[in-house]
C-alpha cells in the first residue's frame, strides 16, 4: 500500500517514538544503574575537579573524554539522576533512530521496526555470551550503538561511504565498540565478494580516510591510557583486568567454558543455540539483499569472537600475553548483533511469508508485545525500589535505606574535599555523598599505572581473610588510622558491627560513619546515633 509522504513521515515519526518508548520502557531502572556512578562521576569531574577532588579513581586518565566533554557540563546544573534520565532518555532516541532506520532498510513495512526492536532486546536479555547490553545506564556505549545501527542502514542499501563515517562518529562515543564494527563491516565487505554489487576499494577511499580522523577524537585518549608505563606494566595491569576484574567479559574460559559436561556454560549454551537460530534464518534471507548484507555484518562479529577464542587457547602457557590480547572487548559485538539479526531476520521472515501482511494483524502483534514484554519489565525495575547499582551491596530496603542515611550524613558532616576509607564493594558512595574514596572495587582505572595503583591499594585496604576480604571494621583502629595516613584519609564509613575505637559521628543499624583521629577517651567512644 502507497502512502501520502505526510502520511509517511507522520507513520516514521509514531514508530520511532514506539521504538524510543520501547528502549526506555527497558532501561526504566532507578538510577543510578550499575556502570553510571564510575561513568557520570567521571563526567562531572571533567567539569568540576573540586568535586570529590581528592578521589583516587576520578584523578586517573579519562578513557572516554569525548562523552565526558559533551554531557558533563549538565551535572553543573542538575543532579545526578536528573541528568542521568536525560542522558538515557537522549540515548534511546539516538538508538530508536537507528533501530527504525535499519529496520526500514531490510523490512520496510510499518510497524516492523517496533516488533524487531521488541524481539531484540528479549533475546539480548536471556541470551547474552560475555555480559554485553544494547540498553541500560547512560554511558558513551549506548550512543556507539545508536550510530552504529544507522551505519548498518546505510551498509544495508550499499551506501557504504556513510556508513564509514557513522562508524567514525560511533567511535568517538566507544572506540572500542566503533573499532570492532569498522572491523566487522570490513569482514561483511569481503565476505560479499567481488561479483556482488559491492562498491570498490577506490571509490571508499576517501570516506575510510574521513571515518578514522573523526574516529581519532575518540582513539587518542583511548591511546594515551600507557602513558609512560613499561610493557612489563602494561601486561601485567592487563592480566588484573582480564583474569581478575573482568573475566565475565574479556575470559572466554571462565564465561564459556564448564568442567562438566558438556563442558559449556548455560550462557554458551544458549548463545550457541541463539547463532543457530540465526544462521537458519539468515540462510533463508537470501534473497533479500539488504537483509543478507547485514547478515554477513553479523558474520564479521562472530569471526573476531572465533578470533578472541583461538587466542584464548593458544597463549594460555603465557598468562601475562594473553591477558594483554583478551583486552579488547574480542566478544561484546557478536553478544549484541547476534540478537540484533535474530530480531531482524525473524521480521524479514515473517513478512517476506505474508504472515504479517495484514495492518490489523501487525498492530495486534505489536500491542501485544508491548503489553505482553515491556510494560510487565518496567513495572518490576520500578517495584524492586533499589538502583542496580546498590543492590549488590544492600540488598535489603532496610540496608538500603541505611547506606542512604549514611551518605548523606557523610555529606551534611564532613567538608567537600574529605577523603574515606569506603566498603570494598559498595559503587555508590560518591554518587550519594558527594565525598572522595581511596579506591573500591568497582571503579578501576583505565590506564595501566593507576590499575596497578588500585590493585596495591585494594590489598592494603581490604586484605584477604579465611572469609575473604576482611572489611574494615573487622580492622583495628591502629590500622584504619596507618591506612589514613598512607592516603590521606580523614574519614571511615563501614558496617556498624563490630565497633570501632575511633570518634564516631554517626550509626545507624547497618552502617557507622567515624573520623580517623586518635583514639578519644572511653567515655566518648560510644557516642548517640545522630537523627
Amino acid at each position: 500500500m502507497r502512502f501520502h509522504p505526510s502520511h509517511k513521515f507522520a507513520i516514521g515519526l509514531l514508530e520511532w517514538l514506539l521504538v524510543a518508548l520501547v528502549l526506555m520502557l527497558f532501561a526504566s531502572q532507578l538510577p543510578p544503574e550499575v556502570n553510571e556512578p564510575n561513568y557520570l562521576a567521571k563526567a562531572r569531574h571533567y567539569w568540576d575537579s573540586s568535586w570529590c577532588e581528592s578521589d583516587f579513581f576520578l584523578s586517573t586518565a579519562d578513557a572516554h573524554a569525548p562523552f565526558y566533554l559533551g554531557f558533563g557540563w549538565l551535572f553543573l546544573f542538575l543532579p545526578m539522576e536528573v541528568a542521568a534520565w536525560i542522558g538515557r532518555i537522549f540515548t534511546c532516541g539516538v538508538l530508536a533512530l537507528g533501530w527504525v532506520r535499519l529496520t526500514r532498510a531490510v523490512a520496510p513495512q510499518p510497524g516492523m521496526a517496533v516488533i524487531s526492536a521488541v524481539t531484540m532486546l528479549g533475546l539480548s536479555s536471556f541470551f547474552q555470551l560475555s555480559g554485553e547490553w544494547i540498553v541500560g545506564g547512560f554511558e558513551g556505549k549506548g550512543l556507539a550503538y545508536g550510530f552504529i545501527f544507522l551505519a548498518l542502514a546505510d551498509l544495508a542499501k550499499n551506501r557504504w561511504n556513510r556508513a564509514w563515517i557513522l562508524l567514525g562518529i560511533a567511535s568517538i562515543w566507544h572506540v572500542v565498540v566503533g573499532g570492532w564494527a569498522c572491523v566487522a563491516a570490513t569482514i561483511g565487505w569481503f565476505l560479499l565478494g567481488s561479483r556482488s554489487d559491492r562498491p570498490t576499494l577506490r571509490s571508499q577511499i576517501g570516506a575510510i580516510v574521513l571515518g578514522f580522523f573523526i574516529s581519532l577524537l575518540g582513539l587518542l585518549p583511548g591511546m594515551q591510557l600507557g602513558g609512560e608505563a613499561t610493557r612489563e606494566q602494561l601486561r601485567q595491569a592487563a592480566s588484573i583486568q582480564v583474569f581478575a576484574r573482568l573475566p565475565h567479559h574479556l575470559d572466554p574460559q571462565h564465561f564459556l567454558i564448564s568442567t562438566s559436561f558438556p563442558y559449556l556454560t548455560p550462557a554458551a549454551i544458549r548463545f550457541l543455540l541463539l547463532v543457530c537460530l540465526w544462521a537458519l534464518l539468515a540462510t533463508r534471507l537470501k534473497a533479500n539483499v539488504a537483509a543478507h548484507r547485514f547478515n554477513l555484518f553479523t558474520a564479521g562479529t562472530l569471526a573476531i569472537a572465533m578470533i578472541g577464542l583461538l587466542i584464548s587457547f593458544t597463549t594460555r602457557a603465557d598468562p601475562l600475553l594473553s591477558a594483554r590480547l583478551l583486552q579488547f572487548y574480542w566478544f561484546r559485538l557478536a553478544d549484541v548483533m547476534v540478537p540484533a539479526a535474530c530480531g531482524l531476520s525473524l521480521v524479514c521472515y515473517l513478512t517476506a511469508t505474508d504472515a504479517l501482511r495484514h495492518r490489523v494483524l501487525r498492530t495486534g502483534v505489536l500491542l501485544g508485545t508491548l503489553i505482553i514484554l515491556c510494560i510487565p519489565l518496567s513495572a518490576h525495575h520500578q517495584a524492586a525500589g533499589i538502583p542496580p547499582a546498590d543492590r549488590k551491596f544492600t540488598r535489603y530496603p532496610a540496608s538500603y535505606q541505611d547506606w542512604l542515611a549514611a551518605c548523606h550524613q557523610a555529606r551534611r558532616l564532613t567538608p567537600p574535599d574529605a577523603l574515606f576509607l569506603t566498603p570494598k564493594y559498595n559503587h555508590t558512595f560518591k554518587w550519594h555523598a558527594g565525598r572522595g574514596e581511596v579506591a573500591t572495587w568497582k571503579e578501576m582505572p583505565q590506564d595501566a599505572p593507576s590499575v596497578l595503583e588500585w590493585n596495591d591499594r585494594l590489598a592494603r585496604l581490604y586484605p584477604n581473610g579465611p572469609y575473604g576480604a576482611v572489611p574494615l571494621a573487622a580492622r583495628s583502629a591502629t590500622a584504619i588510622r596507618n591506612l589514613g595516613n598512607r592516603y590521606g584519609a580523614g574519614y571511615v564509613l563501614t558496617r556498624a558491627s563490630p565497633h570501632l575505637a575511633l570518634p564516631l559521628l554517626y550509626r545507624n543499624e547497618s552502617f557507622a560513619l567515624y573520623r580517623i583521629a586518635p583514639s578519644p577517651p572511653a567515655e566518648q567512644r560510644d557516642a548517640p546515633s545522630l537523627p
